[in-house]
């Protein structure tokens, strides 16, 4: 990823504040999950992992795939749920709230 992404020594310290300031912090890209996975891995591996953080554990919620605009107008579009451990997809229609693993 180097070849093509620019890091921000900056993201992360930003994020980290608007949270601590209360804010809800949203990743939202039209790239699929395991893209998304490598770059944000990339861009946090310069981080301090000595809390056992994650880049996901920067967001309230990270919503990839998304089909951006459609995903904001289209109400019949499908959601599916990312299992992490294995990127495994699950349909999420009819779900509200959280949804066990």
């Amino acid at each position: 990823p180097a070849k093509y992404i620019i890091k921000d020594p900056n993201l992360f310290p930003m994020l980290n504040q608007f949270r601590l300031a209360g804010k809800k912090v949203f990743l939202l890209t039209n790239s699929l999950y395991d893209y998304t996975e490598v770059v944000m891995s990339y861009l946090y591996e310069d981080e301090d992992q000595s809390s056992g953080k994650r880049w996901l554990d920067f967001f309230d919620l990270a919503i990839t795939g998304s089909c951006k605009p459609a995903f904001l107008q289209d109400p019949h579009l499908s959601l599916f749920r990312v299992n992490t451990d294995d990127n495994s997809l699950r349909n999420t229609d009819g779900v509200t709230g959280e949804v066990d693993a």
